[in-house]
């Protein structure tokens, strides 16, 4: 789902190099996309964000808030 989110985001403009994803398993379209910054390791460096958009399957909430807790 969240790869169908992003998809369409960046068909409707949305600059990829503004777009962090975290994602331990990227598919190989995720690390196709130009500009694009993605970790692998689950640590996000840089300013606070303006927006988080967590797209997670549920038995993988207790590994994904923390990363993003604060």
């Amino acid at each position: 789902m969240g790869g169908a989110l992003l998809d369409g985001w960046l068909a409707h403009g949305l600059d990829p190099r503004a777009t962090v994803i975290l994602d331990p398993f990227p598919s190989d379209s995720l690390k196709a996309i130009d500009g694009l910054t993605l970790r692998t390791d689950g640590a996000y460096v840089g300013p606070a964000p303006r927006a988080v958009m967590l797209s997670v399957k549920p038995q993988m909430m207790d590994d994904a808030l923390p990363s993003v807790s604060g």
